[in-house]
């Protein structure tokens, strides 16, 4: 995609009231967090979208064609779009809380419009 079309696409996806996912899209029966840290979590997770099918790319409407980046569970799409998967999510002292197995494409929100 040429700049001006990605800048108009992220436009279209910042207008799309796009939902952010929570703990409660991914929560586990077995699960025992107390508030503070769901809170914690949610914190993090509200850098992603939720959606339905997180394989077909929010940019340009592919299907899967992520590649990894060099930090550790970053990747993108071939477009430039960004996502992270099999990635820990850590506590307050930095100990492995959650693993995130499946990947979550970036919310329109992270992203700024020149």
């Amino acid at each position: 995609m040429e700049r001006e079309e990605i800048i108009i696409r992220l436009r279209e996806l910042k207008n799309m009231n796009i939902p952010k996912m929570s703990y409660e899209d991914i929560k586990k029966d077995n699960d025992n967090y107390t508030e503070q840290q769901i809170e914690e979590i949610n914190n993090k997770l509200n850098s992603f979208c939720k959606l339905e099918d997180q394989s077909v790319c929010l940019l340009c409407g592919e299907q899967s064609r992520f590649q990894w980046g060099i930090a550790h569970g970053e990747a993108s799409c071939v477009c430039g779009w960004e996502m992270r998967a099999k990635h820990y999510i850590k506590d307050e002292i930095g100990k492995d809380k959650l693993f995130c197995r499946s990947g979550f494409q970036y919310h329109p929100d992270c992203y700024s419009i020149e």
